[in-house]
């Protein structure tokens, strides 16, 4: 697996985990790494060996095993894993700019939103307002957010 799309799954686990409410310290590890592995000039055999990547400050034992398993095998059983703890339209909630774990987690559970476009009917009918930390100013950037990501979506597929 290239380095770009191993830097996304990286991405993505520190996403899930902290959708689901994991410690701070766990899903930061793999923000980090990804921060870290983007940053480098590492090719994509180095990338398999666990043992250089364990020589990279911020890049620990775990997060090495990971990074080399799906260098190697393009496919991580734990990303698996994690990601099937989430329904699949909360994770396209996840991919909306601006949109914190946090928030679609509070979106989530206290209107039981589950997708992009009951959460855009929902900032339209002024329904996030009511929710703590949320307020007018949050819900017209999330309703923004939405919007934005809605026009990317429909370019990507031309």
């Amino acid at each position: 697996m290239k380095k770009d799309k191993i830097i996304k799954i990286l991405n993505e686990i520190g996403m899930f985990l902290e959708f689901l409410g994991e410690s701070p310290f766990k899903y930061r590890a793999y923000y980090n790494g990804a921060r870290i592995l983007s940053r480098l000039d590492i090719s994509d055999d180095e990338l398999k060996n666990k043992e250089k990547l364990k020589e990279i400050n911020g890049i620990g034992d775990a997060l090495s095993k990971k990074i080399s398993t799906l260098a190697e095998k393009d496919y991580l059983e734990y990303y698996e894993r994690i990601k099937s703890k989430i329904p699949q339209s909360v994770i396209e909630m996840l991919k909306v700019p601006g949109l914190s774990p946090k928030k679609v987690k509070a979106i989530y559970e206290n209107l039981k939103i589950d997708n992009i476009k009951d959460l855009k009917n929902a900032c339209l009918e002024d329904k996030l307002i009511s929710l703590p930390n949320f307020g007018e100013k949050v819900q017209a950037k999330i309703l923004k957010a939405i919007e934005l990501y809605e026009n990317e979506s429909k370019k990507n597929e031309k």
